[in-house]
């Protein structure tokens, strides 16, 4: 009895309740365990590296503003984890060895969970989705997750991305910047696949007008894009804005469109029509042609964040198959199968039809953005 009370106020004195209730492995160190593994494989990079004993401009995902805590191994943890798993006197024949015995080099362990941390796994070849706050790039990038594609996302609002998507690393990869920062732009464009461009001004000025982000954003994404030819496709939202601002902003959505087109990159423009508040895959989904440069505007004319993020992500797919049976067919020295596949340049209107309809549409939409014409 004696033994069990010096134990007992021993591990009161030694380690306050305090130190250790909240300690835990890093969701940094964690992030690897718990990434789901998607179409392509996934690479573990080191998040930020020094120079000289600097940190350089800051590379990979993750919030450079954020300092993670990483918890370390110590022997005082050993001693309550020994003190709790009935390791002392006789009870190490039930209970295993105690902690406290293994003779643990604690500085070598608390090195290698600093190099954990610094450590993480990036999914490779994803769509980088840019304006993920908004309600259509909030929904494709959740399209994209379901539809098994790699998916990252490009946040200056880091927090509220990770409340939005999850934790980074744990459904997609979240890098922190903006579209006005060439270099923050550069980090997320590296090896990115696609880009989904759905980011909107609200404004007539500031940061958030719609110059900043409809005209002057894109023209930055395509300007470091030009760096990386491994991105095959970029997809411009171009929502239908209501209220008295509406003209105010759609110059600056035509010189993004035209910069576009104009940039040589692959490029499918979506108009949606209105935005719609019911709830999404009810109706018909319709995709027309708008070679003419019309737009859906109607004011009976609607369209469903969940439904039109179908379109974008099909097309996402669409390129996906495609590019797969082009390097099957080079491996194996076989022609090309003849496959449905979207245009390098078009601009599509999206909009619900009253009509209702029960199931996926995935092939029905295939099969109308393989029709649509090309942009003249």
């Amino acid at each position: 009895m004696s033994r069990l009370l010096l134990v007992a106020a021993l591990s009161a004195l030694i380690v306050p309740a305090s130190s250790y209730i909240n300690s835990g492995p890093s969701l940094c160190a964690l992030r690897g365990l718990y990434s789901k593994q998607h179409r392509s494989t996934c690479t573990t990079v080191r998040a930020q590296q020094q120079v000289d004993g600097k940190p350089e401009v800051w590379r990979g995902p993750g919030n450079p503003n954020k300092k993670v805590e990483v918890y370390t191994p110590n022997w005082s943890d050993d001693f309550v984890d020994d003190l709790t798993g009935k390791r002392f006197g006789n009870g190490w024949a039930f209970y295993g060895e105690r902690e406290t015995l293994k003779d643990k080099d604690y500085d070598a362990l608390a090195a290698e969970a600093e190099e954990m941390a610094k450590q993480r796994t990036i999914r490779e070849n994803p769509v980088l989705v840019i304006g993920g706050e908004t309600p259509f790039g909030q929904w494709i990038a959740l399209e994209a997750m379901k539809r098994d594609l790699n998916v990252r996302i490009l946040a200056s609002d880091f927090d509220n991305a990770e409340f939005v998507f999850g934790t980074d690393g744990a459904n997609a990869d979240i890098y922190f910047g903006d579209v006005s920062n060439l270099d923050q732009l550069d980090n997320a464009l590296d090896g990115a696949q696609s880009i989904i461009y759905a980011a909107e001004g609200t404004l007539p000025f500031g940061p958030s007008s719609f110059q900043a982000k409809h005209e002057a954003g894109l023209n930055n994404v395509l300007e470091v894009a030009k760096r990386y030819p491994s991105i095959r496709r970029a997809i411009l939202v171009t929502p239908q804005n209501g209220g008295p601002l509406a003209s105010m902003a759609q110059p600056f959505k035509d010189h993004a469109e035209q910069a576009l087109r104009t940039s040589g990159l692959p490029y499918v423009i979506l108009r949606p029509a209105q935005l719609s508040e019911v709830v999404g895959g009810e109706l018909e989904i319709e995709v027309m042609a708008a070679t003419d440069g019309t737009s859906v505007t109607a004011a009976d004319t609607s369209v469903t964040p969940m439904d039109f993020a179908q379109v974008a992500v099909t097309v996402l797919l669409m390129d996906d198959v495609s590019a797969r049976a082009e390097q099957r067919a080079a491996e194996s020295g076989q022609p090309v199968p003849n496959l449905p596949r979207a245009k390098p340049n078009l601009t599509l209107n999206v909009a619900n039809r009253p009509s209702r309809v029960e199931g996926d549409q995935f092939s029905a939409l295939v099969k109308a953005i393989a029709t649509q014409p090309a942009d003249s």
